[in-house]
């Protein structure tokens, strides 16, 4: 089940301040209005309030968009360095730096051969794991694999926005 968004309102009351106070003992009760006397404030820090919370909303909201929408990134054979380990910086729109992706795995297309399938396996499987700071750069993503790729390959990925 992904995020549910919810609407946050200010709460609205004809007496905010106002406090009943019961005396355990007695039973006596009192009406009193509650004002803050705190003294000096070294930091006022964030208001709780329906923008503020509307606000966290969206932008969770947002980042499990970015994050449940897989996309395809085709990494050609041809761009990875000549040494170990192997890199190839893919362009990829939309990509924020530092950001995490996950593969989900190789796509193939429906009419693919099954040779096809298989060395783009193969080519998948030769990729490890990236995870130094720049794994994700604006707009790009770094791939690291022990052995060089020799075909393009095509990778589901989900993240990075």
């Amino acid at each position: 089940m992904g995020f549910v968004k919810k609407t946050w309102q200010d709460r609205a009351s004809e007496f905010p301040g106002r406090r009943k106070i019961t005396d355990v003992v007695s039973g006596a009760v009192m009406t009193v209005d509650v004002v803050r006397n705190e003294g000096e404030v070294a930091q006022a820090g964030d208001p709780f309030s329906a923008e503020n919370m509307n606000g966290l909303e969206k932008r969770i909201d947002d980042a499990f968009i970015s994050y449940d929408t897989p996309r395809n990134v085709t990494i050609p054979a041809v761009g990875w360095t000549s040494t170990y380990p192997y890199i190839n910086t893919v362009s990829v729109e939309g990509i924020t730096a530092g950001s995490n992706i996950k593969i989900l795995g190789v796509y193939a297309p429906p009419n693919a051969s099954l040779d096809s399938v298989k060395a783009w396996n193969r080519a998948a499987g030769m990729l490890m794991t990236n995870s130094d700071d720049n794994a994700t750069q604006e707009g790009k993503i770094v791939f690291k694999a022990y052995k060089k790729p020799g075909v393009d390959f095509t990778v589901i990925i989900q993240g990075g926005q």
